[in-house]
């Protein structure tokens, strides 16, 4: 188990998908792959004490202003994360 903290520079990987086309018995989609990497501004839970679902937000150009500390920020699901960059 690895622990990040905030100011850790994480890379992370996962698809986006939508769909395109409803032709046919078979519904065409789209997906693209998304690489992300930069520091962690935020680490937001559900619950301070308990078994919750756990949200990083890194700091991304892509991403969408954050209203706190005023930073483009992308939400991340730990199990997106593929590196720790030290």
């Amino acid at each position: 188990m690895t622990t990040i903290r905030r100011g850790d520079r994480v890379r992370a990987a996962w698809w986006t998908s939508r769909p395109v086309a409803l032709a046919g018995m078979q519904m065409k989609v789209e997906a693209r792959p998304v690489d992300v990497e930069g520091p962690v501004r935020h680490i937001r839970s559900d619950s301070p004490t308990g078994d919750g679902e756990v949200r990083l937000f890194v700091e991304h150009p892509d991403g969408t202003m954050c209203e706190r500390c005023g930073v483009p920020e992308v939400e991340v699901r730990p199990e997106w994360v593929t590196a720790i960059v030290r």
